[in-house]
């Protein structure tokens, strides 16, 4: 109750909400058969956004520094040389690809190109955008399955695609042996259909070409 926290009437009470970044997942790609191959993921955060939940568990870096903190994942990868996502092998342990997620501390630092979508034709512009952005299949249903209730209800959707910022100072992704990354990750936020009229459509967005041979492919997002 309030009284628990010595709240008296007339108090204020002041709200911290923190903006929640879901399910940017880490995938290896390579087109060579291998097995077994030493790995090492790390992932460095600034004082934009937190870790919150993993799967698998890194192993923690740093954390004493705010702006620097870095965890890192330790294992070995087996590819079937196809165009399959590599099997990531952490403490006996094979998984598809590590997860990631925590709060978003600091909204105005996910910067880039902006446009809108409206609601009634969420699902299926989405999946355009993700396509033009470099995105598969599987990795296109996987992001839009996550989202879709997340973001149903809202009138329109003004969708900013995060600039070089995100790779080079938010979130830095480093895995050893790999050279060739692909990392999208989108904010988004509710706004009116009058502003919507006034944003690009996802047709103004241009197609990124996905990597090939060996690469990292990363996916997620921020509400805002």
């Amino acid at each position: 109750t309030l009284d628990d926290h010595h709240i008296k009437e007339n108090d204020t009470i002041r709200l911290n909400l923190q903006i929640r970044g879901g399910k940017p997942i880490i995938l290896l790609y390579d087109n060579e058969q291998k097995e077994d191959q030493e790995v090492n993921v790390k992932l460095r955060l600034n004082d934009a956004m937190n870790i919150g939940a993993t799967y698998p568990s890194p192993s923690t870096v740093n954390e004493r520094d705010i702006s620097k903190k870095e965890y890192e994942w330790k294992g070995k990868y087996s590819s079937n040389g196809n165009d399959d996502c590599c099997k990531v092998t952490i403490k006996g342990k094979k998984y598809d690809y590590l997860f990631w997620e925590g709060p978003c501390m600091k909204d105005d630092q996910f910067k880039g190109n902006v446009i809108g979508i409206k609601e009634d034709d969420f699902e299926e512009e989405l999946d355009k955008l993700l396509e033009k952005l470099g995105l598969n299949e599987r990795e296109r249903n996987d992001f839009i399955v996550y989202w879709l209730t997340k973001l149903s209800g809202r009138k329109g959707h003004k969708v900013t695609i995060c600039d070089e910022v995100y790779d080079n100072e938010i979130a830095q992704l480093e895995v050893n042996g790999f050279e060739q990354y692909l990392r999208v990750m989108l904010k988004f936020e509710e706004i009116s259909n009058e502003e919507l009229n006034e944003l690009p459509s996802v047709d103004s967005v241009g197609q990124t070409v996905r990597p090939t041979g060996k690469y990292v492919v990363e996916g997620g997002a921020i509400l805002a």
